[in-house]
């Protein structure tokens, strides 16, 4: 987890600005030092703010949105049943615009039972991360990248709707982070809509205390737009709660 660190096996907070953890490597408000503040719209990409700007505009609680059961919609499909630190690669079933790049029908996206999915489709689980960060995984859609979360049914994805108006949907179902009690429970999803290529986090349940990374991130990785406010690394989204990241014309 960013800002955090391991030690003979326990979690520590590596780096403290203002009574909270953070990551001085990705945190726009505290970039390369705690205090130092990127300007709006400019990201903090291993420690120094950057020059790209977002392409995207985050929406809170766009209206008419809502969260989508894709476990029970027709013709879904579950991954990863039951698998921790697990990922797939799966076809878009339309083409889709993602930052600058046209992404056609059939291309492979990775989707990780992390709480995540990458656009460029290539392999890899990764528990933990930053958005954005040069690291892989790059081109990053994270509505709650988190580690240890398990005990799933697995994540749902269907395609809802007709052409040209269809959305892609990818669905956590149920998740239980390690330890946690039996009436705990994560839903959560990422709505792609074919025509206005908007992508949006839809929160069913989420009932425990728990910090993951929200956000997109390019596909170098070194410009993003972060769901947490205040710059935060890491944040718990509430039940109900949806969030937009809408194209820039």
């Amino acid at each position: 987890m960013p800002g955090f660190a391991c030690r003979a096996g326990r979690c520590f907070c590596a780096n403290e600005c203002a009574g909270r953890c953070t990551d001085p490597q990705s945190d726009a408000a505290n970039c390369g030092a705690c205090g130092l503040q990127c300007p709006v719209g400019v990201a903090c990409v291993g420690g120094t703010c950057g020059a790209t700007p977002s392409h995207y505009l985050l929406v809170n609680n766009p209206a008419g949105v809502t969260f989508i059961d894709a476990c029970a919609a027709p013709g879904a499909t579950t991954y990863l049943p039951g698998v921790d630190d697990g990922d797939v690669q799966i076809p878009l079933p339309f083409a889709f615009r993602y930052w600058d790049t046209d992404l056609g029908a059939g291309a492979f996206i990775n989707v990780s039972s992390n709480g995540w999915i990458s656009m460029d489709g290539v392999a890899g689980s990764a528990p933990a991360g930053a958005i954005p960060s040069l690291a892989r995984p790059n081109a990053v859609i994270a509505p709650f990248w988190h580690d240890g979360l398990n005990r799933t049914p697995g994540q749902c994805v269907a395609t809802i709707g007709t052409a040209p108006d269809r959305q892609w949907v990818l669905e956590w179902s149920n998740q239980l982070y390690s330890g946690s009690p039996p009436d705990a429970s994560l839903t959560y999803e990422i709505i792609l809509s074919e025509t206005t290529h908007e992508i949006d986090f839809a929160y069913a349940m989420f009932i425990y205390p728990l910090f993951g990374a929200i956000g997109i991130e390019n596909f170098v990785g070194n410009a993003g737009v972060n769901g947490c406010s205040g710059g935060q690394a890491n944040c718990m989204p509430a039940s109900g709660q949806v969030m937009r990241f809408q194209p820039i014309p």
